[in-house]
């Protein structure tokens, strides 16, 4: 690591440093000045609403097993991320979650329709 770009203390080991330099490098962020790495809502680790049209691709490609009530699983996921760039930067297990909810929610809407 070079001290221009990180001030990191004396007492951290190698081992903490190549953490942190791989997590950099997975982010693309790795070799920039801090101050210049912009910081979204979702790299604290929280979670993100998933974008208007995100969610129309995710529920469109969708449509039938939604329909059916099934859940997909990962390689059904990844196919709709690889046919919509929309969802390039969207992990399988977000999508995966999206389409268990909105199956959950017409369950929970049609049992309180159907009383």
């Amino acid at each position: 690591m070079h001290e221009k770009y990180f001030r990191l203390a004396k007492h951290l080991s190698k081992a903490n440093v190549k953490i942190l330099s791989s997590i950099l490098r997975a982010r693309g962020v790795f070799g920039m000045i801090i101050s210049r790495i912009a910081i979204t809502k979702c790299s604290h680790g929280n979670t993100c609403a998933m974008e208007k049209e995100e969610k129309e691709c995710v529920l469109k490609f969708f449509k039938i097993d939604i329909s059916h009530g099934v859940v997909p699983g990962k390689t059904a996921c990844m196919q709709c991320i690889q046919e919509n760039a929309v969802l390039k930067n969207m992990d399988w297990k977000k999508i995966k979650y999206c389409i268990k909810n909105e199956i959950a929610k017409r369950r929970k809407l049609y049992t309180s329709i159907s009383k």
